[in-house]
């Protein structure tokens, strides 16, 4: 299989139909990421919160060991949701003022250290088998545009993803909702079984 040369790839590229996407990738790996976190904690805790309540004994409480549970998974999902959203949203936040510090760390360093920085672009791109001269027009663009040269380092560097002023809302809703379904689907499978048992322990009123 022969690979295109330039002029060949731009041709390929001009018979893409308008408005067709060449290649598919997912931006949502974040929000994916909240929604398994908040759907396992919402899955997983409100068993222990249901083990805990069930063994309070009766006679210590005013009301039935079944309203007891009831009541405290009700108080929990709520709190739950609530502390999941405000963990995500503090974290996201978090996670973009140290974006912020590292973007202006380097832009001092392409400023201040423009020799050093291109050090570091040879030796990353020599990792790829590029030799000083044939990366040497990259340099040299990278010195007439500042920006692009903040910019890679990011990407390829630091590997960090410039996050969007939205990110941290979406992230704590993302993440409470999740715990929240979590919560409320293990509560509607188990309230029957816990019922059940409860009723054969002689435990509920």
């Amino acid at each position: 299989m022969s690979i295109p040369v330039p002029g060949e790839t731009s041709t390929l590229l001009s018979r893409i139909p308008p408005g067709r996407v060449l290649e598919r990738h997912t931006e949502n790996d974040g929000l994916v990421r909240d929604a398994i976190i908040g759907l396992a904690d919402g899955l997983t805790v409100p068993f222990a919160v249901t083990a805990g309540l069930s063994s309070i004994n009766q006679e210590q409480t005013r009301i039935g060991s079944t309203t007891l549970v009831i009541l405290g998974g009700a108080a929990e999902l709520f709190a739950g949701s609530i502390s999941m959203s405000l963990g995500a949203y503090l974290a996201t936040v978090t996670d973009a003022q140290h974006f912020h510090v590292e973007e202006a760390r380097e832009q001092r360093q392409v400023a201040d250290t423009p020799g050093l920085e291109g050090e570091m672009v040879v030796d990353m791109f020599a990792m790829y088998g590029l030799s000083r001269e044939e990366i040497s027009p990259l340099l040299e663009n990278f010195r007439r545009n500042p920006e692009a040269w903040v910019k890679f380092m990011m990407d390829f560097e630091l590997k960090l993803e410039r996050p969007l002023p939205s990110q941290p809302f979406r992230s704590a809703l993302t993440m409470g909702m999740a715990y929240f379904i979590g919560q409320y689907t293990w509560t509607l499978a188990s309230h029957r079984l816990l019922a059940d048992i409860l009723a054969k322990a002689d435990l509920s009123p």
